[in-house]
């Protein structure tokens, strides 16, 4: 696995680390905190009205009961703030400070691991992104010539026969595609045909009409770029449109290919 993948795995798990701890002492704070408002809260509310007040001996009078009632209730709420300071003292601060070294201790883990990731970055160069995808490529047209050549050796499917007369349609629908293509060099295309004269490198037959005031031939790849063939002359060719359309789609191309590189001195096999 790539270091810089496992570096990065390494720094979301120390940051995992690091905050429970946090998230625990959080929690235990906010329960301290919580249980403190309360009785807080009734200690302020705790005094009730005159007509709610505890029934006293008539001996003694409302104002002096309820002196001593709020002084009672005084000292409880002073005993349990002191109880909880002293929970808090106990049991919070020994854990905020277990914390604080935790925390510590996987911060310089984390620089540790930051370290080294830095330095293996450093020391391995980025991946050639333009090799990869050259391999890549090459990987591809080899499983697709593979496949040509399976479907060559296999048995032609037969047409399918249509005994009446087809309705076709009168308004054809568009159809959008997407395809891929290559660049393709155009001094050795003109090379090409220039040192064709109007001639067929295949069937040594003269161009089949004009275009332009120029014989029409067209430049074939002998090596199919697909295939990993390059764009030089030394894998181009100038042929009519029937030897072309045959070197695609032709039984006996792998024949013709070879009576090529016999005919026309310049080609190299690729």
């Amino acid at each position: 696995m790539d270091l810089s993948i496992i570096a990065i795995l390494k720094f979301f798990l120390v940051s995992i680390l690091v905050c429970v701890p946090f998230v625990v002492l959080w929690a235990g704070v906010r329960t301290v905190n919580r249980d403190f408002r309360e009785d807080s809260e009734e200690d302020s509310s705790s005094l009730p009205p005159q007509a709610a007040a505890p029934e006293v001996s008539p001996k003694k009078e409302w104002p002096s009961t309820r002196e001593e009632w709020a002084t009672k209730r005084k000292a409880e709420a002073q005993a349990s703030r002191a109880s909880k300071k002293e929970f808090h003292q106990v049991n919070v601060e020994p854990l905020v400070k277990e914390t604080l070294k935790h925390v510590e201790r996987i911060i310089k883990e984390k620089k540790e691991v930051i370290a080294e990731a830095e330095e293996a970055v450093i020391q391995k160069p980025a991946p050639n992104l333009s090799k990869l995808w050259a391999s890549m490529d090459k990987a591809a047209a080899k499983e697709r010539a593979a496949k040509r050549k399976a479907k060559a050796t296999q048995k032609p499917r037969p047409r399918k026969k249509v005994t009446e007369e087809p309705e076709g349609s009168s308004a054809p629908q568009k159809v959008i595609t997407n395809s891929t293509g290559f660049e393709r060099s155009i001094d050795v295309k003109s090379w090409v045909l220039e040192t064709a004269i109007g001639t067929c490198e295949s069937c040594d037959q003269p161009a089949p009409f004009m275009t332009k005031g120029q014989d029409y031939l067209e430049v074939h790849h002998v090596q199919p770029l697909g295939n990993g063939g390059s764009d030089t002359i030394q894998n181009a060719v100038a042929i009519c449109p029937n030897c072309h359309r045959a070197f695609h789609h032709s039984d006996d191309r792998e024949a013709m290919k070879d009576r090529l590189y016999k005919r026309v001195k310049r080609l190299v096999r690729e």
